[in-house]
């Protein structure tokens, strides 16, 4: 139990993940759209991961667009 607690990530990490992450998808979604077209599946998949992600740090109060 005291190993997974020195393991766990604190705020700023976990945050750096998300960061990250949110990046990567927005540009998986930029190469599809422009290679496949926005009506193409995996654009529209990737589109969803990004809104889900976008809302999430919408909710935590770390997006400012």
């Amino acid at each position: 139990m005291h190993e997974q607690k020195q393991n766990a990530m604190n705020k700023e990490e976990i945050l750096q993940v998300i960061l990250d992450y949110t990046t990567e998808l927005k540009n998986d979604y930029e190469e599809n759209r422009d290679a496949f077209g926005i009506l193409d599946e995996d654009t529209q998949r990737t589109a969803l991961k990004l809104y889900v992600i976008d809302e999430l740090l919408t909710r935590l109060g770390y997006n400012n667009d």
